[in-house]
């Protein structure tokens, strides 16, 4: 999953939006949503995905049934959930990604409890964020 995540954050530096390669990138990603990874290294290719407006409605379900339902779908549930770090960078990213991916695909809707999961990251007291003021 790693090296999908060098492929999709590169092009998406350069501005390299294949549809091919992000289709294969987006293929083998729903094929192995079960891998042991780090939870942000999701959030990170679909970040590159949300950059070059890349992806189907599929994927952008499955991630977020992923991400707020752990991503050990089919593993024993003894197994310890990977929980998204308590930061403002990660919440904005996926702010960022699903308001984006909403706008983009017209019937693309948010999961109920992915919203609850949701409020609760940003109201979450162990999230820190880092306020930047810019001036024009």
């Amino acid at each position: 999953m790693n090296d999908y995540k060098r492929i999709a954050e590169g092009l998406a530096n350069v501005n390299r939006f294949n549809p091919e390669i992000f289709g294969q990138i987006e293929h083998y990603v729903l094929r192995n949503l079960s891998m042991e990874y780090e939870l942000k290294t999701i959030v990170d290719i679909v970040y590159a995905f949300g950059k070059g407006d890349m992806g189907s409605k599929i994927f952008y379900e499955a991630v977020q049934t992923t991400i707020f339902k752990g991503h050990f779908l089919q593993r024993s549930v003894l197994f310890k959930r990977n929980e998204l770090p308590y930061n403002g960078y990660t919440t904005s990213k996926l702010l960022g990604i699903f308001s984006h991916a909403k706008h983009r695909i017209q019937d693309f809707e948010l999961e109920p409890d992915f919203q609850v999961f949701m409020y609760n990251l940003i109201m979450n007291q162990q999230t820190e964020y880092n306020m930047i003021v810019q001036f024009n």
